[in-house]
């Protein structure tokens, strides 16, 4: 790979935790930047200290979404399907007021 090329793929010589940092947004648009030039995703991955998984999760989400597939996600499960039943929860917490336990 041409050098030159190189310091242009990768200008600000900052790993992607450190610009994650200031803006995991435009972080995930530079590493799309650099892999675009690049065309590989090891040479990106090494380039931006990081694992290839993380620039094919970005790869991914940005072909799935565009820029909305960027932003971070809720880890929040979507369902609970061990949440106590209304109405037990209702009982409980009325125990505990009335006992105080």
């Amino acid at each position: 790979m041409n050098p030159a090329k190189e310091s242009n793929a990768f200008p600000l010589q900052l790993s992607y935790q450190r610009l994650y940092n200031i803006d995991p947004v435009e972080a995930r648009k530079e590493l799309l930047k650099t892999l675009e030039e690049t065309q590989s995703l090891s040479r990106t991955a090494k380039l931006w200290q990081t694992s290839t998984n993380l620039v094919r999760k970005w790869k991914k989400r940005w072909e799935k979404d565009g820029t909305a597939g960027l932003k971070n996600l809720s880890r929040r499960p979507k369902s609970g399907p061990n949440q106590t039943d209304p109405a037990i929860e209702k009982i409980v917490v009325q125990e505990n007021k009335r006992t105080n336990l």
